[in-house]
């Protein structure tokens, strides 16, 4: 874990978080230098680049976050980041991906094992997938 100086439910800006499920559908979120509210995009796996030729993660979509959706966002991502016991040791199939920027700070990669704190994070994302 770094040595942040920002409080332990906020990234400090600017910031970016990018979360790859276990399908490889990515999400990035991320607050730039003289943006208002932070943005993101949500980029799915199609069937061409997926394992079984046939899963399709969706539609990609991009839009802005309120300031509570980001304070949500920021909670939930910095609960799973501390929650080191849920943290997989390798990348597989079923396993959740983050990686987090904040500042000028160096990025900071964890995974999340499959299981219940994984689903109730994937559940607060929906609305940026559909």
């Amino acid at each position: 874990m770094s040595n942040r100086s920002s409080p332990a439910d906020r990234l400090s800006p600017p910031w970016s978080i990018t979360f790859a499920d276990g399908n490889g559908n990515r999400l990035r979120f991320w607050l730039a230098p003289g943006d208002d509210s932070p943005r993101f995009t949500y980029r799915p796996i199609t069937p061409e680049n997926s394992s079984s030729g046939v899963y399709s993660g969706g539609t990609p979509r991009r839009g802005s976050l309120s300031n509570s959706q980001s304070d949500e966002l920021m909670r939930a991502v910095l609960e799973l980041e501390s929650a080191t016991a849920n943290h997989a040791p390798a990348r597989r199939k079923g396993t959740g991906a983050f990686i987090l920027v904040e500042g000028d700070e160096a990025e900071r990669r964890f995974l999340i094992q499959s299981g219940e704190r994984l689903r109730r994070f994937e559940q607060l994302l929906e609305s940026y997938r559909s």
